[in-house]
């Protein structure tokens, strides 16, 4: 039984890995800290039309962009093959991704902050 649960452990940790890559969001942090201090101009030039903009009642903005993907996320194969009938720890699944990014634009047009939520945002590591 201990056995079947570090199974269980070891694919679990094989999906996380396989959905991140190499990649990692303080490297997307990263990158979103350089444009601060940039005009909102650059960015839509650089990153396209945003999906959502709101203008607050003293101006500043808020523009947003939201990206969805779905990814095939193959099985893992623990090799007992009395672990779901079929020697699989986990079978696999489609699994959407999403990332929704918010800058917040000053009255100049500024990109003041930024914020990200969702589980798809994130670069790869340089």
């Amino acid at each position: 039984m201990r056995s079947c649960r570090f199974i269980a452990k070891v694919a679990g940790f094989a999906v996380a890995l396989a959905i991140s890559g190499c990649a990692s969001t303080e490297a997307y942090e990263r990158m979103l800290d350089n444009w601060k201090g940039k005009h909102v101009d650059r960015l839509v030039g650089a990153w396209g039309p945003p999906n959502a903009t709101h203008t607050f009642e003293d101006g500043r903005r808020t523009v947003q962009y939201t990206e969805r993907t779905t990814r095939f996320i193959p099985p893992v194969s623990a090799g007992n093959p009395y672990l779901l009938g079929n020697g699989l720890a986990f079978p696999g699944q489609v699994r959407e991704l999403v990332c929704v990014t918010s800058f917040d634009i000053g009255l100049d047009g500024i990109i003041r902050a930024w914020k990200w939520r969702g589980n798809a945002c994130a670069v790869d590591n340089p």
